[in-house]
């Protein structure tokens, strides 16, 4: 009896939380130059990482990086994935900045820690509620080449 009331109470003040969270994320709006906050940062990462299934998290590279893969990826990269993340990957473009959520920087631990798996699943699948467009399948049905997962 004493452990169904705590759980009820527990559930009520997480109510009340999102509740007081939704009626400050409405006072102060949802422009997309602002930036996220750390419970908005915290949610998407999670929704993004629960959105991957554990199939394509455990999915390895079955390229080799050669010099000409790594030539084709970076003119993918450049081509598609540039505009928004920058040459560098930190993002610090005109469309990376004004995104809503920020585009990540590829550079960070954060990214460098995704696999490859998840990588290629973001790339070819895209995140919705961003700016991560679904690339499909750019190098071919199941096929993940060596560099291609930078964008």
């Amino acid at each position: 009896m004493k452990r169904r009331a705590g759980a009820w109470i527990v559930f009520g003040v997480a109510i009340v939380g999102v509740i007081v969270y939704a009626g400050v994320l409405v006072s102060r709006g949802f422009s997309a130059a602002e930036e996220p906050s750390s419970v908005e940062n915290i949610v998407a990462r999670v929704v993004r990482n629960l959105a991957i299934p554990r199939r394509a998290r455990k999915a390895i590279n079955p390229w080799k990086p050669t010099a000409a893969l790594l030539k084709e990826a970076r003119e993918e990269f450049t081509d598609r994935c540039a505009v928004c993340h920058g040459i560098d990957g930190s993002g610090q473009t005109t469309v990376g900045r004004n995104l809503y959520p920020k585009v990540p920087d590829l550079r960070s631990a954060r990214t460098q820690s995704l696999s490859d798996g998840q990588i290629h699943y973001i790339i070819r699948n895209g995140v919705r509620l961003t700016g991560m467009p679904a690339w499909g399948s750019p190098h071919g049905e199941g096929k993940m080449r060596a560099g291609s997962s930078s964008c």
